[in-house]
């Protein structure tokens, strides 16, 4: 059995929720349609608390929308991020301190740390490595087996995680995002998912009458470094120029 997608109608709603986080910061950065970080540091004392914003939104979105959501809040990303996982699909958890997540996560499988992927989850259970707990146990095999890979894991691990939200600006951009499950090093596999999301953004710059000259392409590493790359050229609306161009 299958379905026939509605891109259309994801994107509808997905703008309504983002519209919704847009009341409580200016911060916000989207990862996917249904899914972002918000740094509201600077808003908490004009909207009674972080607790008060998370359940906030979760009620919005479930009264104005009628869907429900999962709200993690937490003193990084990482912790944001696991925080929101916990209590899905309709939950609100809280890490608010490196202390509370090592014990959330210290017995969980290793892949629970942003990062780890299939890949490199194998090479460490190669080297006895199964749970978080053994990650703390073997801090120099971690680095000896993954290098850096293994030392940004070391820190994550123990709750350090320096990233900042970064703001996404849409009267400025548009964006299409894809997050895979497992580490990609097929380069094919890569330029088919380039081009649906080339696809992805011509119908809607189409749809928005508007045209583009400036194409940036992200990508996040496995030990989460990021890097973009630009270039500017005549100005399309066209998939194929989109991905030629990426």
């Amino acid at each position: 059995l299958y379905m026939h997608p509605n891109p259309k109608k994801y994107k509808e709603i997905s703008d309504q929720i983002h519209r919704i986080w847009q009341c409580y910061t200016d911060i916000l950065e989207y990862v996917s349609l249904d899914e972002g970080y918000l740094d509201v540091t600077g808003s908490v004392h004009l909207m009674g608390g972080v607790r008060s914003i998370g359940y906030d939104i979760k009620n919005r979105v479930k009264e104005e929308i009628g869907i429900t959501c999962s709200v993690g809040v937490g003193y990084s990303m990482m912790s944001a991020k696991l925080g929101s996982e916990e209590k899905k699909p309709d939950g609100y958890f809280e890490i608010l301190t490196p202390d509370a997540l090592k014990d959330l996560i210290i017995d969980r499988d290793v892949r629970i740390i942003m990062g780890i992927g299939a890949k490199t989850a194998e090479s460490l259970q190669k080297a006895d490595i199964h749970k978080v707990r053994d990650i703390y146990s073997n801090p120099d095999l971690i680095v000896n087996l993954l290098g850096n890979h293994g030392k940004q894991i070391l820190k994550l691990a123990e709750g350090y995680d320096d990233r900042n939200v970064t703001p996404y600006s849409e009267r400025k951009s548009i964006g299409k995002e894809h997050t895979f499950q497992n580490d990609i090093v097929d380069f094919e596999i890569l330029k088919d998912i380039m081009l649906l999301i080339s696809k992805e953004l011509s119908f809607e710059i189409h749809e928005k009458g508007i045209y583009c000259s400036t194409i940036t392409l992200k990508i996040t590493y496995k030990d989460m470094k990021q890097i973009t790359r630009s270039k500017t050229g005549t100005a399309t609306n066209r998939a194929i120029d989109i991905y030629k161009t990426a």
